[in-house]
């Protein structure tokens, strides 16, 4: 008779540490360990002679233990639960599951010669809170089965929507942190607008904070110069390369910039006569793409990652708000505004039309201003729609590539004043946070009080929860403009808040 013995490890990866190659396990005063003892059926050696037909031995699983910081292991914030197991079998390995609560995580077929496997569950949200069992089932190519004794993880996850810190930035008269991103583990990039005190001159400007370990670290970045940012991202494949762009004077421009200031190119280009509203930045592999409007007339441009212009694509009498990239091809979605009503339309890299949708409120302008993709293809798009008789009220909806509406969240009206949502993002997970401003004061008030909304739904469009509306100490309309969401869940808002005098930037952190 043969023994066996099966190891399993599984690591709790946070956000600012990551998930890397090296699977050793951790020392014995952070792993909880457990083996499993089988018995091997009779006839053969480990070695293997006969074919799979003849073999009744199960593979052979190594150590069995769980990282963490308590027996049993305990996780109380958003990670990656990283299940690692080497596996070995004399035929040769067929699968392998992961299990939670007895239920396959994942499936992970074994190529020849395979030893070694890991599978990352993203535990993110209070949903998630409880006991669960994990373990490993590994199948070899005579059906032979081998499981794992179990490891029990106990979650217990912050309230969903709670409000971990915030920070308010004064740069000087009237800042607007307009647009984030989220560069490297950990690390959160919020760009915005300062006007100087004194000459009024706007100053564009990045702030940089590492965001690991709770409360945020600040990471001052050298300032761009004289003009508005609006938005902010991360060239693929380098952590310390952005793309940033904005108004300036009657134009736009677009930068390349790493994080120690150095400017690569910039581009101020005056693409007509007229004042140039910006429409958005998507960044795709190795194109740049600008949302703009000149006049009244829509349009895409798009860069190489040089800054040279390569293409534009015409869009008529339509006010762009926000392009995102849809899909490894290139495709476009753009959304904004064509008389009055909700705009929305996907083109190809090339230009062309794949479909073109216009969304009527039916009592008044309507107008679409940011979106976001999701993991599985599907697209977020919010702004506001004039109500009956309430005024503009939120609006959010979800569509396939095709164009095709999977869910539409109930128009919100807090005070029957104006209420738009300025900003969206999809999780890992497909759900999506909303953030923007809502009226806390009946609108025939003297004057209205603006309040930051924040808002989360589940994929299918469930609302998950709503945060409570922020708000500064004066009447001033605080705002929120944009969302960023890290990958394992938390949400980060930026925006503006109302101090005594004018408006600070507004940043703040949420639990999934």
């Amino acid at each position: 008779m043969m023994r066996w013995k099966t190891t399993f490890q599984l690591t709790i990866c946070a956000l600012a540490l990551g998930c890397g190659d090296d699977d050793s396990p951790a020392g014995d005063d952070t792993a909880e360990q457990a083996s499993t003892e089988g018995t091997e059926g009779e006839g053969g050696d480990a070695s293997g002679t006969e074919g799979p037909e003849h073999d009744d031995r199960p593979p052979v699983l190594e150590s069995f233990t769980v990282d963490g910081s308590t027996t049993p292991p305990l996780l109380t914030e958003p990670a990656f639960v990283k299940l690692s197991v080497v596996a070995v079998d004399d035929i040769g390995l067929d699968y392998l599951e992961f299990l939670v609560d007895d239920a396959v995580l994942a499936k992970l077929e074994a190529p020849s010669g395979e030893t070694s496997f890991s599978h990352r569950w993203l535990v993110s949200g209070a949903e998630f809170d409880g006991t669960h069992r994990l373990a490993v089932r590994a199948v070899d190519l005579a059906g032979n089965v081998a499981e794992s004794s179990a490891i029990e993880l106990l979650v217990d996850q912050p309230r969903p929507g709670l409000r971990s810190w915030v920070v308010t930035k004064d740069h000087g008269s009237g800042d607007v942190a307009h647009a984030c991103a989220l560069i490297q583990p950990g690390r959160l990039l919020v760009g915005g607008t300062a006007l100087r005190k004194a000459s009024k001159v706007p100053d564009a400007s990045v702030q940089g904070f590492f965001t690991s370990n709770g409360s945020p670290t600040e990471d001052v970045l050298p300032k761009i110069g004289e003009a508005r940012l609006r938005a902010i991202a991360r060239l693929p494949d380098h952590d310390t390369e952005l793309v940033l762009a904005g108004t300036k004077a009657q134009g736009y421009w677009l930068a390349s910039q790493s994080l120690d200031g150095t400017v690569h190119w910039l581009n101020h280009p005056q693409l007509g006569a007229g004042l140039h509203v910006f429409g958005g930045l998507a960044v795709g592999l190795d194109r740049l793409h600008v949302g703009v409007t000149v006049g009244s007339k829509g349009r895409v441009v798009t860069y190489d990652a040089t800054g040279t212009e390569v293409g534009q694509r015409e869009f008529g009498d339509t006010v762009i708000r926000d392009i995102a990239i849809l899909d490894p091809g290139g495709d476009l979605i753009v959304v904004g505004e064509r008389e009055g009503d909700i705009f929305l339309a996907r083109s190809s890299t090339t230009g062309e039309s794949r479909w073109t949708a216009v969304v009527d409120g039916g009592h008044g302008h309507d107008e679409a201003l940011a979106v976001s993709v999701g993991p599985d293809g599907r697209f977020a798009v919010v702004g506001s729609i004039s109500g009956d008789g309430t005024g503009l009220d939120t609006w959010l909806r979800v569509y396939d590539g095709d164009g095709v509406e999977q869910w539409t969240a109930e128009p919100y009206d807090r005070t029957g004043g104006p209420d738009i949502l300025h900003g969206v993002a999809v999780d890992p997970l497909g759900r999506v946070v909303v953030t923007g401003r809502v009226t806390t004061n009946p609108k025939l008030a003297p004057v209205l009080r603006g309040d930051i909304h924040v808002a989360s739904y589940e994929a299918d469009g469930t609302p998950r929860w709503m945060a409570r509306p922020a708000h500064g100490p004066s009447v001033h309309q605080d705002v929120g403009h944009d969302v960023c969401i890290d990958e394992v869940g938390n949400v980060y808002v930026v925006g503006a808040i109302g101090n005594e005098q004018d408006h600070d930037w507004w940043i703040a952190r949420h639990a999934p």
